[in-house]
C-alpha cells in the first residue's frame, strides 16, 4: 500500500487480497470487454487502459488517487460500483473508492477514507500532484524554461503510459535528489506490480525517465553495430519504439517490446527505428491517408510478434527481408506524395454562427459552475469529515520558474 511503503504510514489497514480475490471472477471478462489501447476515432474516445488500471490501483491502495477526463467517467463508475460491492461482501468498506468531479471536465478516482487525498474544490497544480503521488508536485511552468524531463509509468504489454509527471531538471543535479527520485519511483513500480499480482492480473509496469539526454542516448545506441545489453533494453525499450520523441506521431503500434529478443533481431529493430524517425513525423500526417498509417501499424505489429517469438536464424533472415521491403514501400509512398496537396474544391462544411459558439460555451460554463456549487455544498454540509487537513509528503523544493501554486481548479 502507498501509505505504508511510500509514506511510512503504518496506521492504515492492509488491503485484503485473499478475501477479495475469490469475488473477482468477473474481472478478467470485464477487462477484456472494456480495455482499449488505441483511440476510437468514430467515438472521439482516447484509450481506456489508463483509467481502468488506475481504478484498480486505487482500489488496492497502491495509489492515493488518479485524475482523468470525463470521456471514461461512466466506464470507471461501473467498475467502481462493482468493486465496492466486493468490498462490502468481505467487510472491507474502509477501502471503498469513489469518483470525485473536479474542474470543468476531470474527475479523481480515490479512496473515500484516504488520509492523504485533498478534497478541496480549489486545487493548485501542487495540490493535484500531491493527490497523484507525484515525486515533484508543482513542477509546472508556463513556457519551455526551465528545462524539464518527465517520469512515465509504462504498462509493459501495451507500452502505454499510465501516468506521467514533469520534473525540472535542475533539481536532479543534486545526487541526493536523484537518488530519492529513483527510490520513490522504484517503490511505486513495485507497488503497482504487486497490486496486479494480488488481483491475479497480468499487467506489469516499468517507470522510465524521458529527457533530451535519454533520447540522444537511444539514438546513439541504435546506430551501434552490436546490440546493447539486456539492462539497457529494459530501460529504453519504450523509447526505441519512438514513444516520447517530440515531433513523432505516437499512435502506431509498437514494433518491439520488453519481451523481444532484441539481440537476435537487432538489424530489423534498427531499420524500424530509422523508419520511425523519418516517416512517422507529424508533418507527414496530413499528407498521407489513413491507409498508410494502418499499414504501418500492421507491419509494426507483425515485427513485434516475430521478435517476441522467433529465434530461428534462418527464419529471422527471411522475415527481415520481407519486413524491410514493406517498410521501403511505405517510405516510397511518402516520398512520391507531394509536400503540399492541391487545394480541395469541395464546399466547406457549414460553420456554426458566432452566437451558436458563444451559446454552447456559456452552456458548458454554466453546467460546470452549477456542479462546482453542488460539490461545495455537498462537501461542507453532508461530508464535513472530508474537510480534515490531509497528510502531505514534504517533497523536493520547487525551483524558481515553476507555477505550482497557481490554481488549476477554482
Amino acid at each position: 500500500m502507498a501509505e505504508q511503503h511510500l509514506y511510512a504510514n503504518e496506521q492504515e489497514p492492509v488491503f485484503p487480497y485473499r478475501l477479495v480475490l475469490p469475488h473477482l471472477s468477473w474481472l478478467p471478462e470485464f477487462l477484456a470487454s472494456n480495455v482499449t489501447t488505441s483511440a476510437e476515432p468514430s467515438k472521439l474516445l482516447p484509450p481506456s487502459i489508463a483509467p481502468i488500471i488506475d481504478t484498480l490501483l486505487v482500489f488496492t491502495r497502491a495509489r492515493t488517487s488518479a485524475l482523468h477526463g470525463f470521456h471514461h467517467y461512466r466506464l470507471c463508475q461501473t467498475l467502481v460500483v462493482r468493486l465496492n460491492v466486493v468490498l462490502r461482501l468481505v467487510g472491507a468498506t474502509s477501502h471503498r473508492i469513489e469518483l470525485v468531479k473536479r474542474g470543468p471536465a476531470q474527475f479523481f478516482i480515490t479512496s473515500t477514507k484516504s488520509p492523504r487525498f485533498c478534497w478541496d474544490t480549489r486545487l493548485t497544480h501542487r495540490m493535484i500532484g500531491q493527490n497523484l503521488d507525484y515525486f515533484a508536485p508543482g513542477h509546472i511552468t508556463d513556457g519551455s524554461q526551465p528545462v524539464r524531463g518527465s517520469i512515465l509509468f509504462i504498462e509493459k504489454q501495451s507500452l502505454k503510459a499510465i501516468t506521467a509527471e514533469l520534473v525540472i531538471l535542475s533539481v536532479l543535479e543534486d545526487p541526493v535528489v536523484r537518488t530519492e527520485m529513483e527510490w520513490f519511483n522504484d517503490t511505486r513500480q513495485s507497488l503497482y506490480n504487486r497490486s496486479m499480482e494480488g488481483l491475479g492480473l497480468s499487467y506489469r509496469f516499468k517507470w522510465v525517465f524521458n529527457s533530451a539526454e535519454a533520447r540522444e542516448n537511444v539514438i546513439a545506441t541504435m546506430k551501434a553495430p552490436t546490440p546493447p545489453p539486456s539492462a539497457w533494453w529494459e530501460a529504453n525499450c519504450y523509447f526505441v519504439n519512438g514513444y516520447g520523441f517530440p515531433g513523432l506521431v505516437q499512435e502506431p503500434s509498437p514494433f518491439c517490446s520488453f519481451a523481444s529478443h532484441h539481440q537476435l533481431w537487432w538489424p530489423m529493430i534498427q531499420r524500424a527505428f530509422t523508419f520511425s524517425m523519418e516517416y512517422r513525423r507529424i508533418e507527414i500526417w496530413p499528407r498521407m491517408d489513413i491507409v498508410y498509417w494502418k499499414e504501418m501499424s500492421e507491419v509494426f505489429q507483425e515485427i513485434r510478434t516475430a521478435t517476441e517469438s522467433l529465434v530461428d536464424l534462418e527464419r529471422i533472415s527471411s522475415l527481415v527481408d520481407e519486413f524491410t521491403g514493406r517498410l521501403e514501400e511505405l517510405a516510397n509512398a511518402v516520398d512520391r506524395t507531394p509536400l503540399f496537396e492541391q487545394p480541395c474544391h469541395l464546399p466547406a462544411p457549414p460553420y456554426p454562427s458566432r452566437w451558436t459558439i458563444k451559446h454552447r460555451a456559456y452552456g458548458r460554463w454554466l453546467s460546470w459552475r452549477m456542479r462546482w456549487v453542488w460539490e461545495n455544498v455537498k462537501l461542507h454540509v453532508f461530508e464535513r469529515s472530508k474537510l480534515r487537513k490531509p497528510l502531505v509528503r514534504q517533497g523536493i523544493v520547487t525551483p524558481p520558474g515553476a507555477i505550482g501554486d497557481v490554481f488549476l481548479f477554482s
